[in-house]
């Protein structure tokens, strides 16, 4: 799954922590690591990028136990 990202457009005023929690579900439930929040209410586009902390850790643990 390296290289793949989950993209979400939105039309908002702005992110609220429903999106960044949404999108968070979305990465457990994947599995993949990133993912990109695109707001285009504005005439420049907002993102933000969330990234799945625990995946990271979970992955951090795994190679730490290979490698002992």
């Amino acid at each position: 799954m390296d290289g793949k990202v989950i993209t979400d457009p939105k039309v908002v005023t702005a992110f609220s922590d429903s999106h960044v929690a949404q999108m968070l579900g979305y990465l457990n439930i994947t599995g993949l690591q990133a993912a990109l929040l695109l707001n285009f209410k504005e005439a420049k586009l907002d993102w933000k990028r969330v990234v799945n902390e625990r995946r990271n850790r979970t992955a951090d643990s795994a190679d730490n136990t290979d490698k002992k």
